[in-house]
């Protein structure tokens, strides 16, 4: 069966971010807060480390694409972790508590238009959010694997370094393994990370749009049939009302916690265009230039589909209204 929140799950309990009951064993959920609160802390410490770095940078006269490559994959990481703050602020993944919920109801529901109707909206789900995986994969490995070959054929640059500018309170020549070790690691905390921060709203705004077919489905079968009594059509025409308050109460919960996400996207792909013109007017190859432009068409494609199921929302919206008005 399709799910709108199976695949968010995955990626949110890697993460640290789901904050639902996943098991009944306290001792389990009590080492998931111990281990969301570390993850989450090593992120974050990692990206102050890369913001001390390029203040270092800044200070020792660094060439200006050493600078402005510290600075961009700087400013990445920290929108990132800004992004998971607000994510845990707002209280977004306690919103998978309606959908976890009614999900169920809607693919068991013995009404065969409303249980496909969700199955399409699970499907639309599943095929977005696969593009937002591959895209993240490919500018992870395409970072990871540049960087790899330039450190076997012995290839970087002088004052290049493995992936990251970061700052370390110990000697890094002479922990390089273990440096380099760690960039990886956090590279691929960033590609959960990325993906979880992507695909939750985009499977809470689905949902919504899913709530909003299904109402209109059912606001339409109420006056299908002339056979219903009136006191009939009375209580479920009430039951609509109840279900359609508790849609606005969601859809403003959910317009509250993700509105500046929106925005921070926006952001990061105004930096990435940035960097990956500098990269490219300087006519010098580097892994730095390819992950810049594929981070770049990967904000595009996260963009475009949160436009494009936002738009869905209201078109929905709209389309329940004007019924409404004919009625």
């Amino acid at each position: 069966m399709g799910s709108i929140y199976v695949r968010s799950k995955f990626f949110m309990l890697i993460t640290g971010l789901w904050m639902l009951p996943f098991t009944d064993n306290p001792i389990l959920r009590k080492f998931y807060k111990i281990y969301s609160v570390l993850l989450h802390s090593v992120f974050g410490m990692f990206s102050v480390s890369l913001m001390i770095r390029f203040v270092e940078l800044v200070t020792e006269g660094a060439k200006s694409d050493t600078l402005f490559g510290s600075l961009t994959l700087t400013i990445i990481l920290t929108m990132m972790i800004y992004k998971i703050l607000i994510y845990l602020k707002n209280g977004i993944p306690y919103l998978f508590y309606q959908v976890v919920d009614e999900e169920g109801k809607y693919l068991n529901s013995s009404d065969e238009e409303i249980r496909s109707t969700y199955l399409k909206q699970a499907t639309y789900f599943k095929w977005t959010t696969s593009i937002q995986i591959m895209c993240t994969f490919f500018t992870v490995a395409m970072f990871i694997i540049s960087n790899i070959y330039k450190m076997i054929t012995h290839s970087f640059k002088p004052g290049e370094v493995f992936m990251y500018e970061v700052w370390a309170p110990f000697d890094k020549v002479r922990y390089d393994m273990f440096i380099s070790v760690f960039n990886v690691c956090m590279v691929t905390i960033g590609f959960f990370n990325n993906v979880a921060v992507a695909t939750a709203p985009q499977s809470l705004m689905v949902f919504l749009t899913a709530q909003l077919r299904i109402l209109q489905i059912r606001i339409r079968k109420v006056f299908i049939s002339s056979s219903i009594k009136e006191q009939t059509v009375i209580f479920k025409v009430k039951e609509l009302i109840r279900q359609h308050q508790n849609i606005i109460k969601f859809a403003t919960k959910l317009n509250d916690g993700i509105k500046n996400i929106i925005f921070i996207e926006y952001i990061l792909a105004s930096v990435n265009v940035a960097a990956a013109l500098l990269h490219i007017l300087t006519l010098e190859f580097s892994g730095e230039m390819i992950f810049s432009i594929f981070h770049f068409l990967l904000l595009l494609v996260q963009i475009f589909i949160l436009a494009f199921t936002a738009q869905e929302i209201n078109t929905q919206v709209n389309s329940k209204y004007n019924r409404k008005s004919r009625l």
